[in-house]
């Protein structure tokens, strides 16, 4: 082991709408690195979401 990683997802932008036929997007982020994945909470109904610091923005991270 050479050492640890820590991600946070903070925000995404523009992202388009109509992903889905209903023209809603629920937004989440996943992120696999070395075979080893963590995903955000979904953020409902938002093409610009942010995570803030109540939502699960690092799986597996200690909160800041």
């Amino acid at each position: 082991k050479i050492g640890t990683v820590f991600l946070e997802v903070l925000e995404a932008e523009r992202l388009p709408n109509s992903i889905m036929q209903a023209g809603v997007v629920d937004p989440y982020a996943l992120v696999v690195f070395e075979g080893t994945a963590a995903r955000t909470s979904a953020i409902r109904n938002e093409t610009a979401p942010r995570w803030g610091a109540e939502a699960p923005r690092a799986p597996g991270a200690p909160p800041p």
